[in-house]
């Protein structure tokens, strides 16, 4: 049960550092003080959570055109190795 506990409050800690982050963020790029952002901050974080699809479809994109450029990569080293080799069977 510790370390549910403990995962938990990993959990909960990550995301007060997220918040405190987009917090930061936020003050800095409004130049606004504490006080104004965190008004605004259920809305922020509400916004931020409607683009997490987004961003998460991008990285998929992203992961798929990677691996299908690994495939291409690797196919042909196996097709130069082929061509190196061909040559020197005994």
């Amino acid at each position: 049960m510790s370390v549910v506990r403990g995962l938990l409050g990993a959990a909960i800690g990550a995301a007060g550092a997220v918040v405190a982050l987009r917090l930061r963020s936020v003050m800095q790029e409004r130049d606004e003080s504490l006080s104004e952002v965190l008004g605004d901050l259920p809305g922020i974080l509400a916004e931020d959570a409607t683009r997490l699809g987004d961003a998460a479809r991008g990285a998929l994109d992203d992961g798929r055109a990677a691996t299908s450029r690994a495939r291409i990569e690797f196919d042909e080293q196996v097709e130069r190795r082929a061509r190196r080799t061909e040559g020197n069977d005994v």
